[in-house]
C-alpha cells in the first residue's frame, strides 16, 4: 500500500511538473507573441510617421519652389516693367530732342530768312541810294 502511495505521489508530482512546464512554455510563447506584435506595431508607428515626415518635406519643398518660382515671376515682371520704362524714357527723350532740333532749325530758318530779308532790304536801299 505504501509502495502504491509513494508511486501515486510519484505520479501525481510528475503530471504537476509537466504541467508547470507546459504553463511556462505557453507563458513564454504568449509573452514572445506580445512581443512580436509590440515590435510590429512599433515599426509600424515608425513607418507612419517616417511617411508623415516624407510628406511633410515634400509639402514644404513645393512650397519653397513654388514661392520660389513666384519670386522669379515677380523678378522677371520687374525687369520687363524697368525695361519698357528705359525703352519709354528713351523714346521720350528721343522725341523731346527731336522736338528741340525742329524748333532750332524752324528758329535757324527764321532767322536766315530774317537776314535774306534784310540783306535785299539794304541792297534795295543801296540801289536806291546809287540812282
Amino acid at each position: 500500500l505504501a509502495d502504491k502511495q509513494a508511486a501515486a505521489t510519484a505520479a501525481t508530482e510528475l503530471k504537476a511538473q509537466e504541467a508547470a512546464v507546459k504553463a511556462e512554455a505557453i507563458a513564454a510563447a504568449t509573452a514572445d507573441k506580445q512581443a512580436a506584435v509590440t515590435a510590429a506595431e512599433e515599426a509600424k508607428t515608425q513607418s507612419a510617421v517616417a511617411t508623415a515626415v516624407a510628406k511633410a518635406e515634400t509639402a514644404a519643398q513645393a512650397l519653397a519652389d513654388k514661392q520660389a518660382a513666384a519670386t522669379a515671376a515677380t523678378e522677371l515682371k520687374a525687369q520687363e516693367a524697368a525695361v519698357k520704362a528705359e525703352a519709354i524714357a528713351a523714346a521720350t527723350a528721343d522725341k523731346q530732342a527731336a522736338v528741340t532740333a525742329a524748333e532750332e532749325a524752324k528758329t535757324q530758318s527764321a532767322v536766315a530768312t530774317a537776314v535774306a530779308k534784310a540783306e535785299t532790304a539794304a541792297q534795295a536801299l543801296a540801289d536806291k541810294q546809287a540812282a
